[in-house]
């Protein structure tokens, strides 16, 4: 590698390393600050952030719905942060019916409206179900569970990547996302199992300590693996866009969809977790 490669390199890597702290900085005071009705704002803005990325990748000509596209991602997570888990399939439902009336009756072959209906009802279920999954482990089992899911989620990523930088040989899914291995996951799985196991020694509190610990590290490698899907689901989606990244709104990470990927579909887990008496 040449000098000015790596120096290009080292550049990359510490924008990279001050977006990160910023951001965390912003997850720590959105978890332990805000009241509700910010927290609900916040997470709407997020989500429509999101849906534009998303819109974009798999609709890139198609720009005319996407001002209806943001109004539903955000009347979803309002709807469920009022009404609570139980209204996240109503307000998605809704929101499909609301989507479907809106491409119907745009312009057109119905064999393209048929298809930006899917792709669009897809990101619909994809960002605004699991987004608002993400928000809700936060109003309903509050800031220290929204903790637990990032710092999983985050330990599963800096495991993958450093472990699979170091031991990296077996190519995990190389058709969608060539630098991940089987190596790194192992990793990730295992610093994330670590992390749940720390969480758990003092949120999973029972009569017997080792039973949050043990509980805690389940929970941290469900977390951490379901951050792995959730990661590959969005490669998968920009492989298909012919992108590298959603967006440039971050610098050093990309756009606003490939910092939550992994969230969201962690934020389900954990809320299955928090809804599901057998689990606790």
């Amino acid at each position: 590698m040449s000098e000015e490669s790596k120096t290009r390199a080292m550049s990359g890597l510490a924008l990279r390393w001050a977006t990160g702290v910023v951001l965390a900085g912003a997850v720590l005071a959105l978890a332990l600050w805000p009241p509700p009705q910010v927290l609900v704002a916040v997470f709407a803005l997020v989500a429509g952030v999101g849906a534009w990325e998303y819109d974009r990748l798999v609709l890139p000509h198609d720009g005319g719905a996407r001002r209806w596209l943001l109004a539903l991602f955000a009347a979803d997570v309002v709807l469920a942060a009022l009404l609570g888990p139980g209204a996240v399939t109503a307000a998605l439902g809704i929101g499909l019916l609301l989507l479907l009336a809106s491409e119907l009756s745009g312009p057109g072959q119905p064999a393209e409206l048929w298809q930006r209906l899917a792709l669009r009802g897809f990101g619909l279920l994809y960002l605004g179900g699991l987004f608002t999954c993400l928000m809700l482990v936060h109003l309903r089992g509050g800031a220290l569970y929204f903790l637990m899911v990032v710092a999983c989620v985050v330990a599963s990523d800096a495991g993958g990547y450093y472990a699979g930088h170091l031991w990296g040989k077996h190519r995990m899914a190389p058709r969608i996302s060539p630098r991940k291995s089987l190596e790194g996951l192992a990793g990730g799985l295992a610093l994330a199992l670590l992390v749940g196991a720390v969480f758990g020694s003092f949120l999973l509190d029972s009569e017997a300590t080792w039973s949050g610990i043990v509980r805690g590290a389940l929970l941290g490698l469900a977390l951490g693996g379901a951050g792995v899907l959730g990661d590959l689901l969005e490669s998968l989606i920009k492989r298909a866009a012919g992108a590298k990244d959603s967006g440039n709104l971050l610098p050093g990470h990309g756009g606003m969809l490939d910092r939550v990927d992994g969230l969201m579909l962690a934020g389900a887990v954990m809320l299955l977790f928090l809804e599901s008496p057998w689990l606790r």
